[in-house]
């Protein structure tokens, strides 16, 4: 095994090492390793799937890489209910991100510097140990932008297939991905089509088969393959909530600065200082690499005056590798010969530009939370949730909201014993719930700006809203019901002897 080799096993078992470490870190300090709700979802989903044991219920709002990924794991309950299913595949995904960071500087024991930083992250630990999917994105996209830019210095097919297949597994990982995967196909078919060599060009669409098979499996589930665009619980929907400041036109481009910013401090300026001399001295397969990697943040950047903006943390910080890169490259043709002599000048360099967002990195350590980022939150529901499981014990529960999710990872209940919208008698079990569970929880939402939202989804039929707004409803159903647990967030009702 090369010197090489050899490190970048040091990288990946380092870095792998270090986020199953933080996640029982966050285990010990908040119960759980998910740091917000859409990483719960993440585990309920193939939790679902193992159980029934059928693949429709990987849905089509969030590609399926790594819900299926989580399948064998989720199947144990404590690596189900903690959260640390989702901190073994993130923690790999951390450690190829590392490998494939390295692998672009190629300078030794200087090039560890980039990979250091990235991992003197907080926001690398935190969904490095969690199940969620920027970490995978980022290692995909590192990964293809490695490739891509071999391919471009020698002109290997191989490489454009491994750069191909680092795309489409991005594409079946997060939607982000998909521009730059179109990017590199039309990048592969210019080059090829000077080449002469006309044969090849059929390898242009490759990029882009994961995008494809995402289309496929929405239009077989729904008849449209576009309906993770449209979905009724798709973005557009939970943006309807007021007080999301960062909607507003005038608001939205500066919070996710702030969030470029929370990432990754300082290092945007001399990362636009080297973009624009590469620019200038016309290194296009350096350039388009690290376009590749700043492609999330630039995406999201663009859908700011849209009803698809999230002014979340983790939409910005999967660029932060690019940002590494292109600082990384203006600092070691700054510091020159300096950079050689002390390898860890530059480290000390690139950290020294991550200092400013420090405070707020230990801020979200401290507290547990900030915008994408909800530790707090969810610990305050687990105390809620097992109270409620026990009360249920081997029951079934009706659960309207995506509270459902909430119940079965943190409370330990089986998705079998709860009924909500993935089950064909959702609609039937609100009408009339008394004739279909033992249980009923409702959340406190009564004031809540998305509850007549669901309402109308379901065709007025939403219990929740009858329970708060329909008279006779609510009459007949504590007929049938009485409460049996109160919490700050819900209310579970069991049927009556």
């Amino acid at each position: 095994m090369g010197i090489t080799r050899r490190q970048e096993l040091f990288l990946f078992s380092g870095a792998f090492l270090a986020e199953l470490l933080f996640g029982l870190l966050m285990v010990l300090t908040w119960g759980t390793a998910f740091c917000s709700g859409d990483a719960i979802y993440h585990q309920y989903i193939p939790r679902l799937v193992a159980e029934t044991g059928d693949l429709r219920h990987l849905g089509v709002l969030w590609p399926p890489f790594l819900h299926i990924l989580l399948i064998p794991l989720v199947r144990h309950d404590l690596l189900y209910t903690t959260g640390l299913a989702g901190t073994v595949v993130s923690a790999l995904a951390t450690g190829l991100a590392c490998v494939f960071l390295y692998r672009p500087v190629g300078d030794g024991e200087l090039g560890l510097a980039a990979p250091l930083v990235l991992m003197c992250n907080v926001f690398t630990l935190i969904h490095g140990a969690t199940s969620m999917m920027e970490q995978w994105t980022m290692a995909f996209l590192l990964a293809a932008a490695y490739y891509l830019r071999r391919y471009l210095a020698n002109g290997r097919a191989v490489d454009f297939l491994k750069c191909s297949t680092a795309f489409c597994l991005g594409c079946l990982t997060r939607y982000e991905v998909w521009p730059p995967a179109a990017l590199a196909a039309l990048v592969y078919l210019i080059k090829e089509a000077r080449s002469g060599k006309p044969a090849r060009l059929l390898l242009s669409p490759l990029p882009l088969l994961g995008s494809a098979g995402w289309l496929g499996w929405n239009y077989y589930l729904t008849g449209d393959p576009l309906m993770f665009l449209h979905h009724p619980f798709g973005p557009q929907f939970w943006n309807r909530v007021p007080g999301r400041w960062y909607l507003s036109p005038y608001l939205a481009l500066p919070a996710a600065l702030a969030m470029i910013y929370s990432a990754s401090g300082l290092m945007s300026a001399p990362a636009f200082r080297k973009a624009r001399e590469l620019l200038r001295a016309k290194e296009f397969p350096t350039l388009l690499a690290a376009g590749v990697l700043l492609s999330p943040a630039l995406f999201h950047m663009a859908l700011a005056p849209t009803i698809f903006f999230f002014g979340s943390l983790r939409y910005f910080y999967v660029s932060v590798p690019g940002l590494i890169y292109l600082a990384y490259l203006y600092y070691r043709e700054v510091l020159g010969q300096e950079a050689r002599r002390k390898p860890w000048a530059l480290a000390k360099a690139l950290l020294m530009l991550m200092l400013p967002a420090y405070p707020l990195h230990a801020f979200t350590l401290a507290y547990g939370m900030f915008p994408g980022i909800y530790l707090r939150d969810v610990r305050e529901h687990m105390i809620e949730l097992r109270a409620i499981a026990a009360e249920v014990g081997d029951g079934t529960v009706l659960v309207g909201t995506d509270k459902a999710a909430w119940l079965s990872v943190l409370g330990g209940l089986s998705p079998s014993q709860i009924v909500n919208r993935d089950d064909d008698c959702f609609l039937e079990a609100m009408e009339e719930p008394w004739r279909h569970v033992e249980f009923v929880l409702i959340v406190r939402m009564a004031d809540h700006p998305l509850l007549p939202a669901f309402n109308e989804i379901y065709g007025g039929r939403f219990y929740i809203y009858r329970y708060y707004y329909d008279p006779s409803w609510r009459s007949e159903f504590l007929s049938h019901f009485k409460v049996v647990l109160a919490t700050k967030h819900y209310l579970l009702f069991a049927l009556r002897e």
